[in-house]
């Protein structure tokens, strides 16, 4: 019989598409059981369950596919089906079956979507447990198949004829088949897009960042609303002409949307989809969920808002039949990032499903199926009419836990409660936090604010300079003063400034480099009860003017000539040591101690004001928490404008500790010499800074705490610091915006479970307040924004009274108190920890920098022919930096508009990049997208300039590494490429480390690498050979260490080179290890092909077959990230090899140092990373060359295994170069990231000893060339008779290598073997052995020699270069060693061989046979 194929419905549609999505899942399952109060006749209950089927073709729904491959549905015959009977021994074990039944999986073509088991309970009573797929059901179809299918029990057992409507889901399939062409589908299109236009969020109540898209795994929890707070809640909502179900969607929606800050946001409602009677009665998948836009903007009572909410669902109502799949299709089209409407379903069902049928009593229940679409489903429900009602939480594992949820509903109830007990309550005054939870943070979180401030900072270090005369209060360089002389020059200079006009109540500007002046000068000010603006000497100076102009600053003290300021400006100088001054003034706790001016967003920077009474408070707080007693003398070296240093200047001087100061435009070395110096305690930094701490830790360090401000601190960071440096080193984590006086919270770093590291506690005299846009405490973890109270609060900004009466705002919870908006989003957790997230307005934070985009784009604005601009920060191979976005009707110089901006803005609020655009893209809601943004391209020149000398090329690396790029014009502006300060310090570092010291102000002056390279040649005398201090020391790397050697799993690289091949081989037939092999491909040849070819070359009888089960080969290449392999598969061979050997080398001794740099260096870190990650010891195989053999010029020295930089000129030859910076490489990765290495360093490695048989690509060998020169011009310099020559054959080499690692006994992190054959020969002895075997051979002069090789057609490379070593004794110097290595192999029963006549006749019959000699 052909079936009549109907499409799917909308709402099967919508079923059909999330089970593909969640394919083999649950999801979809709707599980429910009824209990038959009675004794059970099973037989008619199974006719009953016949009938129910047999009468609501939507359980005869079967699904298929048509000839198009299209998702189908038919009506299919009614067959009689199995009903499973079970006799279950209590309700726990039906509930147990009814949660396993409801997650079974159906087979979901042309197969029954449900699936009946009837069952028995001890006390004779049963039922029937039902599971369905949604996509043939919905919820009021399981709502009425309790009465339908009792309704037939009980006609049955009463032997009547059922009564039942006749209803086909059919017709629905017709009727949407209708709708879908009618004017009314057109109507409630133009309603939903009408609806949609406006901005909107799909809101989450979860604080998890996961994305949880494919993560349906769920759990329920449920609660029971007693009938007495039900009666309560009716009463209110009668009261108010609302009904139940807009009462709780106002709850939840007022929740939702003030816990998470979102006015517009949609929540997820079903609805029937029924419009008449018979599809109310009809069985099938109707039920719809539509989006419902909830609006937050305005502030009403909770009754008007609850109104508006019904008016709003009515009219939602009217249009319900509208697909949700179009409405979401139509507003993607407009936004694609959105991936759903909503996050979170809210379902409210009052069904009368439980009573009796006849005298026949049943209940029903429902059954989660543990799976969810939704992140949060919430559903309300009495389906028994019990006058109570349940709230069921069905929430994905991913994204919420039973605490999260237990949480949400305390909230929820705590909400009715407000609103049932003050009917006049408005939408703006609901609490979102529980009564204990409000409490906990205003009495145990903050504190009261009453700690007594009775001294100014000057009280406080005038009482120092009493106690301590003598001690050591200020150093710079040779310049030190006690603090009775230096309180003398602060008497003095106040002096002098009184003569010059300054009295108390003045602004005085400071301009001055970090300096003996500057902190005279502060203090001096302070004393006179002046105010101090610092301003940094780097500014622009229309930022010093305007700084002067808008403070009403009296004198600008410098003793730098400032252009057009000179009526300002005093220059100081200090007093002569003798004289004595007395102290005549003092300040008063009220009055003004600094203005510091921080980036604005009116376009130019805005004044804080300071008073001494919020210093004291924050410096007392600093002594205590830092300081408490003990010498903790600091560092002054950070920028005076930026109030970091607030803390480095009064900290010690309250403490009667010292100030050293330093001066230094590089951070990194810098911080170096204040390590190095070895006099501070402490150092107060930028996260940014904190990080080039990294490489500076010694164990000779004092430094012991760490004050971090400024901007997010990882944990990452934090790690790493704490691991470099060998003492215990205290981290603590400062936050404060300038307006709170430097600091207000603290948090001590320690392993944490935060995103980054908290912020912590209020410090003393502060509180702190997580609040919405209500200013309502936000419940825990959830994000909000800062609130700060307390002493610490800034007196406002200059000459700005809105932005200070904005920001400086009446706190609700002190009264008579301000708070200040401090404009940060963090979370405050139950534990009492702080979280940063970051700004919520327009300001960004980079390298310690807090900067208004507005400020930059208003003075973009202000460029010639610029229309419209957008200024982001962009995180860039892991560096923010600014990008402008400009519209522009004619073509704008960025060259020039940079130096515009330059001449305005300090250097770190200049955008890095620059992009034009004909329009700056917006969402549907006129938001800038974001998404839509080009990053701005690497501005290449046009022209690829190669470097042309070894300073260029010098730059040329570092500068590819930094910027993680293949190549660089040494002509091209390093500007136009994404470098901002930190690459220029970084670089600076490197170059510092191979003897090139040169400024900031250089990268800047010149900007290519030419003008750069040219500049370092005309002014450095320095080198790239190392110092023998910079390069690592055998000795003082090795560490003892536990270790079990196992050599399971094996992962090889290098495998079709000469060596490799053979180490493979020997690994093969001396261990039963599984060996994967990374190789790449090459020269378009498949990388499988590659090694079948080059092992099949090497052992041509050797049957791979034999060992397929142990070899794993791999496409991959060590140049790349993850050596260019899956996530997935980078991982499997992390967390299951045992040992690495790395064979992967270029072993050519000539050519492009990039080339050699690539494979040997790059490559090498590459492997080094993996092993590091991972823990797996490294076994590298490098070159005995390392020790300069042949290269250097000095005394006699013995290159011992414990040797690596003994003086060596390594750097003259590529390859011995590259091979030094690997094993460098190793050697540090052994010191600071605690890799377990072994080094073997080969000699020349030659031909097989047991064939003869050599390297593939033998005309790359400088061994073999030089002896194929040799024999082909039949003649050898008489210099080079006695030089001795090295064979050191391969398969030895291989033996070795494979015995030593499986003999390992591993007690220390880092072993080295010198491996090459001590068994030399001379050159001599190859003479008469070649004329014994009839080839011709004379002696003659190297210039004869060289005449010969010059004229030769054959490409001798480099022997050119080895005579003229000859020639100039510069083979000298270096005893190759390898003593204990030879000791280890002795006791494994190992030697090398003798070479003997045998051995050199293979190897000159090999050289023969490929043409090598004689052709």
């Amino acid at each position: 019989m052909e079936k009549n194929l109907y499409d799917l419905t909308n709402p099967q549609k919508s079923i059909w598409y999330t089970e593909q999505f969640f394919k083999n899942t649950s999801v979809n399952n709707i599980g429910g059981t009824i209990i038959i109060k009675d004794k059970i006749s099973f037989d008619l209950l199974k006719k009953s369950i016949y009938e129910y089927v047999k009468t609501n073709d939507s359980f005869l729904i079967k699904l298929c596919f048509d000839e198009k491959g299209d998702i189908k549905q038919y009506i299919g015959e009614f067959s009689p089906f199995n009903v499973d009977y079970i006799s279950f021994s209590s309700l726990d074990e039906l509930y147990k079956f009814e949660k396993n039944d409801c997650e079974r999986k159906f087979d979901m073509i042309n197969s029954n979507l449900f699936h009946f088991t009837m069952f028995s309970l001890p006390d004779a009573t049963g039922g029937v447990v039902l599971t369905v797929h949604h996509i043939i059901s919905d919820a009021q179809t399981v709502n009425q198949i309790a009465p339908k299918l009792m309704n037939f029990y009980s006609s049955f057992l009463n032997n009547t004829t059922p009564e039942f409507l006749q209803t086909s889901y059919v017709d629905y399939i017709n009727s949407e088949q209708k709708y879908l062409s009618s004017e009314k589908y057109n109507n409630d299109k133009m309603f939903w897009e009408n609806l949609f236009e406006n901005p909107f969020t799909s809101a989450s109540l979860s604080t998890k960042s996961i994305d949880s898209f494919a993560m349906c795994s769920s759990s329920r929890e449920c609660f029971l609303i007693d009938k007495e707070k039900m009666n309560k809640i009716n009463d209110y909502c009668k009261l108010n002409n609302i009904s139940c179900y807009h009462f709780f969607m106002s709850v939840f929606s007022l929740y939702i949307g003030k816990v998470t800050n979102e006015k517009n946001f949609v929540i997820g409602t079903p609805i029937l989809n029924r419009t008449n009677f018979k599809e109310k009665n009809t069985a099938g998948m109707f039920i719809s969920t539509v989006p419902f836009l909830v609006n937050l903007e305005e502030n009403t009572l909770f009754s008007e808002f609850a109104s508006k909410m019904s008016v709003k669902t009515l009219s939602i109502f009217r249009h319900q039949k509208y697909p949700y799949q179009a409405i979401l299709e139509y507003v993607r089209a407009q936004d694609s990032s959105i991936p759903n409407l909503y996050n979170i379903m809210i379902s409210y069902q009052i069904n009368k499903s439980n009573g009796s049928i006849n005298d026949i009593p049943y209940t029903t229940r429902w059954t989660h199926s543990n799976t969810n679409m939704d992140e949060l489903d919430i559903h309300l429900f009495d389906i028994n009419d019990t006058g109570e009602l349940s709230i069921a939480y069905d929430y994905q594992l991913a994204k919420y836990t039973e605490k999260d949820i237990q949480q949400l509903h305390q909230r929820i109830i705590s909400i009715i409660n407000q609103v049932i007990n003050n009917p006049n309550i408005s939408t703006n005054q609901l609490e979102l936090v529980l009564p204990e939870e409000k409490q906990f943070i205003l009495n145990t979180y903050n504190k009261p604010i009453n700690l007594p401030i009775t001294k100014t900072v000057i009280d406080l270090f005038e009482e120092k300079v009493a106690e301590n005369p003598d001690k050591l209060a200020l150093c710079f360089g040779n310049t030190k003063f006690t603090y009775k002389e230096l309180n003398n020059c602060v008497n003095y200079l106040a002096d002098y400034l009184y003569e010059n006009n300054i009295e108390k109540g003045d602004k005085v500007c400071l301009f001055f480099p970090n300096s003996i002046e500057l902190v005279v000068s502060i203090l001096a000010v302070l004393k006179l009860g002046a105010c101090y603006i610092p301003i940094d000497v780097s500014y622009p100076i229309e930022r010093v003017k305007y700084i002067a102009q808008n403070s009403s600053c009296k004198k600008i003290l410098t003793n730098t000539k400032l252009e057009d300021l000179d009526n300002l400006c005093l220059g100081i100088s200090l007093p002569n040591a003798t004289t004595i001054y007395e102290n005549k003034y003092k300040p008063d706790l009220q009055d003004l101690a600094y203005i510091i001016y921080t980036s604005g967003s009116t376009g130019n920077p805005k004044g804080v004001k300071i008073a001494h009474e919020s210093l004291s408070n924050y410096i007392m707080w600093a002594n205590k928490e830092y300081v408490n007693g003990e010498t903790t003398n600091f560092p002054l070296y950070s920028s005076i404008s930026f109030d970091l240093t607030v803390t480095s200047v009064f900290t010690p001087l309250v403490s009667g500790n010292t100030i050293y100061i330093y001066e230094n435009s590089n951070p990194q070395l810098l911080l170096k010499e204040i390590i190095d110096d070895k006099k501070v305690q402490i150092i107060k930094l930028t996260p940014a800074h904190l990080n080039l701490l990294q490489d500076l830790a010694s164990p000779e360090s004092v430094v012991t705490k760490l004050i971090v401000g400024g901007d997010i601190l990882t944990n990452e960071s934090c790690q790493k610091i704490s691991t470099a440096f060998v003492h215990p080193i205290h981290i603590f984590n400062e936050y404060g915006p300038t307006e709170a006086t430097v600091g207000c919270m603290i948090y001590e770093y320690t392993e944490n479970e935060y995103a980054t590291v908290p912020i912590g506690i209020p410090a003393d005299n502060t509180n702190l307040f997580v609040l919405n846009s209500d200013l309502n405490l936000v419940p825990f973890g959830y994000n909000g924004q800062l609130y700060i109270a307390g002493k610490g609060l800034s007196k406002g900004y200059v000459e700005l009274p809105k932005m200070t009466a904005a920001r400086f705002i009446a706190c609700p919870f002190i009264e008579n108190g301000l708070m200040y908006d401090s404009g940060d989003i963090v979370k405050l957790y139950d534990t009492g920890i702080m979280e940063c997230i970051g700004r919520s307005d327009f300001q960004v934070k980079i390298n310690g920098f807090r900067i208004e985009i507005g400020e930059i784009q208003s003075r973009i604005l202000n460029y010639p022919n610029i229309k419209d601009c957008y200024v982001s920060a962009l995180d860039i191979k892991g560096t923010k930096v600014l990008c402008a976005y400009y519209v522009s009707n004619k073509n704008i110089n960025e060259k020039n508009l940079k130096n515009y901006l330059q001449k305005l803005l300090p250097m770190y609020m200049v955008p890095k990049y620059y992009v034009s655009l004909q329009e700056l893209p917006l969402t549907g809601n006129g938001k800038i997208n974001k998404k839509l943004l080009p990053l701005p391209a690497l501005n290449e020149s046009k022209e690829l300039v190669k470097p042309s000398n070894k300073v260029e090329h010098t730059l040329h690396n570092i500068f590819c590494e930094l910027l993680q790029v293949p190549e660089l014009s040494v002509t091209a502006n390093i500007f136009d490429y994404y470098v901002d300060s930190l690459t220029i310090i970084k670089a600076q570092t490197k170059l510092y480390s191979i003897g090139y010291n040169i400024n900031t102000q250089d990268f800047y002056d010149y900007q290519t690498i030419r003008a750069l390279a040219s500049h370092i040649l005309r002014n450095s005398n320095s080198n790239l050979g190392a110092s023998q201090n910079e390069i690592p020391i055998i000795e003082n790397l090795i560490k003892p260490i536990n270790s079990t050697n196992t050599f399971n799993n094996i992962l090889l690289f290098g495998v079709t080179g000469f060596l490799g091949s053979h180490i493979l081989y020997e690994l093969l037939t001396k261990t039963k290890s599984r060996i994967y092999c990374v190789i790449r491909e090459k020269d378009n040849i498949n990388a499988i092909e590659r090694f079948y070819e080059k092992f099949h070359f090497y052992f041509p009888n050797e049957n791979l077959r034999n060992y397929s089960h142990r070899i794993n080969l791999i496409t991959g290449n060590i140049l790349k990230d993850n050596f260019n392999l899956p996530d997935e598969q980078y991982d499997f061979l992390g967390n299951n090899i045992n040992c690495v050997i790395s064979s992967a080398a270029l072993v050519k001794h000539y050519g492009k140092y990039e080339e050699f740099y690539n494979t040997n260096v790059a490559g090498t870190k590459k492997i080094t990373n993996f092993c590091i990650k991972y823990n797996i010891p490294l076994h590298y195989i490098s070159t005995i060359s390392v020790s300069g053999y042949g290269l250097v010029k000095s005394p006699e020295i013995t290159f011992t295994e414990k040797d690596f930089y003994i003086g060596q000129s390594y750097e003259d030859n590529v390859y011995v170069k590259s091979k030094f910076e690997a094993e460098k490489l190793i050697l540090n990765a052994c010191k600071n990231d605690n890799l377990c290495a072994t080094i073997y360093r080969m000699g020349n490695i030659t031909n097989r000893f047991s064939d003869g048989v050599f390297q593939q690509n033998a005309n790359e060998n400088a061994f073999l060339n030089r002896i194929s020169a040799v024999i082909n011009l039949h003649c050898i310099p008489e210099e080079l008779l006695h030089f001795p020559v090295e064979f050191t054959p391969v398969d030895y080499c291989a033996n070795f290598i494979v015995s030593l690692l499986i003999n390992d006994t591993r007690k220390n992190n880092l072993t080295i073997y010198h491996l090459f054959n001590q068994n030399y020969l001379d050159f001599n002895y190859l003479f008469e052995f070649l004329k014994k075997h009839n080839i011709n051979m004379k002696t003659c002069s190297i210039e004869e020699f060289e005449k010969l090789i010059l004229n030769s057609k054959n490409n001798y490379f480099g022997i050119i270069g080895y005579l003229a070593n000859i020639k100039t004794n510069n083979l000298n110097g270096v005893i190759l060693d390898n003593t204990c290595t030879n000791s280890i192999l002795e006791k494994l029963n190992l030697s090398w061989p003798i070479v003997t006549e045998d051995y050199l006749q293979a190897v000159i019959n090999y050289l023969m046979k490929n043409k090598f000699i004689g052709g």
